[in-house]
């Protein structure tokens, strides 16, 4: 008697799993799956925009950042600017600008500037665990990771943006 009851429980946990929690999760995957490809698309053109400018305005970031927010996720955007500065010896250094001093010549100037031949990259993650993590973290006894969107792009500027 006691066994017949395990195995009804044990099969109505399973057609619970099945029937609601498997699609589910299924539906919250694709909804990542979208959101990535969104993230990608917007992430490529914006940074076409610059390589091709050789500048970031006020605009292309505000208009940039308010395209990642139609995603219904909240994003850590990292931009960096590299370019070349020759040394006495003759070896050739980095030099480095990062999001803080570049969202700080944004905010003062409205633009920051590039010159061609330099380089600028973005990083793009999200801040907190999606749905499909918050259930797989569930299901498997773990926090949901945040991060899991993940992009990374740039190149080098092809034109002045003077």
């Amino acid at each position: 008697m006691i066994e017949e009851a395990l195995w009804k429980t044990a099969a109505l946990v399973a057609a619970v799993f099945l029937l609601i929690i498997a699609p589910l999760m299924a539906s919250y995957e694709r909804m990542d799956d979208i959101a990535y490809v969104h993230v990608m698309a917007e992430t490529e053109a914006f940074v076409d925009g610059m390589l091709e400018k050789g500048q970031l305005t006020d605009d292309m970031w505000r208009i940039y950042k308010k395209k990642l927010g139609a995603t219904g996720l909240l994003f850590d955007v990292e931009l960096a600017h590299y370019r070349k500065q020759p040394l006495e010896n003759g070896d050739i250094w980095m030099e480095g600008t990062y999001n803080v001093d570049i969202l700080d010549a944004l905010g003062s100037d409205g633009v920051f500037t590039m010159m061609t031949g330099e380089y600028i990259y973005i990083t793009v993650k999200n801040r907190k665990a999606t749905k499909a993590e918050q259930i797989k973290g569930v299901l498997l006894v773990r926090g949901g990771r945040a991060g899991t969107i993940f992009y990374r792009d740039g190149g080098m500027v092809r034109h002045d943006g003077n």
